[in-house]
């Protein structure tokens, strides 16, 4: 029996661009009539793209269902399937660390919405920035600040940064200018075996943690740092080393960048 393209259109739910790649990759065979020019779909036609429909949604491309469509032996498929096997724990495994990654996140916006002006003590986990300028004067004017970008590979990218470093003499003298960046925590570093060949390694080291709000445009004002510093005056301890800040969300629509920052204290 035969079908037109309308009806494996409506059955199989594909459209006319998939049904002619599947010709075009020599997956599916259908008759053209030589005078209409339309094309006829026979059930081997069928029982082939309902296959290919199941292995795409298993995530198989389509060179790999070119692939198992010319195998000529069981051990060949078999083959195949241990070899996507392999790709499925490796992509439960980075999904599982994405989770992860993600709770990070969602932990540290809980807490903004829950305490929105907390001062807490804690230790700022190791990481490493890859900065995209060392002059925040220069920043807009240096064409090669976004190659960080560029070199990080796609699927790392979802474990970055937005971040900032602010050096200790800078911050104390409130000048207007820090290394902006992405950042990876030394975890994400090794798991997804980062070169840290051109970052800044931040140390592990025991800080005064709070959150800022600030502009799209970056600018920092340094009152927003005064119940920090206030806490800092107030229990006797001393600013020990550069500041170090990530953004953890930015709210376009109004424009706000909120940043969970780190002054290292002794």
């Amino acid at each position: 029996m035969e079908y037109s393209a309308k009806e494996v259109m409506n059955f199989l739910n594909i459209n006319r661009e998939t049904l002619r790649h599947y010709e075009n990759m020599g997956l599916i065979h259908p008759r053209i009539d030589d005078k209409t020019h339309y094309r006829y779909y026979n059930d081997l036609d069928v029982e082939t793209i309902a296959e290919c429909r199941k292995y795409r949604s298993a995530d198989f491309s389509i060179k790999e269902i070119e692939k198992i469509k010319h195998i000529d032996s069981l051990p060949q498929y078999v083959s195949i399937l241990e070899q996507k096997q392999e790709y499925y724990k490796k992509q439960s495994l980075y999904f599982y660390k994405l989770i992860h990654k993600n709770n990070e996140t969602l932990d540290k916006l809980h807490s903004i919405i829950n305490h929105s002006h907390l001062i807490t003590i804690e230790e700022l986990e190791e990481c490493y920035l890859f900065p995209a300028s060392y002059d925040f004067k220069h920043f807009f004017e240096d064409k090669d600040k976004y190659l960080n970008f560029t070199s990080t590979v796609h699927e790392d990218f979802a474990f970055a940064d937005f971040s900032l470093l602010i050096k200790k003499d800078d911050f104390i003298n409130q000048k207007i200018n820090y290394i902006g960046g992405t950042s990876f925590s030394k975890d994400w570093i090794e798991f997804l075996n980062i070169s840290v060949k051109h970052m800044i390694h931040i140390k592990k080291q025991k800080a005064v943690s709070t959150v800022i709000v600030i502009n799209e445009d970056f600018i920092i004002d340094y009152s927003l740092f005064n119940p920090a510093l206030q806490y800092i005056q107030d229990h006797h301890l001393v600013i020990s080393g550069d500041i170090f800040a990530t953004q953890i969300a930015k709210i376009h629509k109004n424009k706000n960048r909120y940043l969970k920052v780190w002054v290292p204290i002794q």
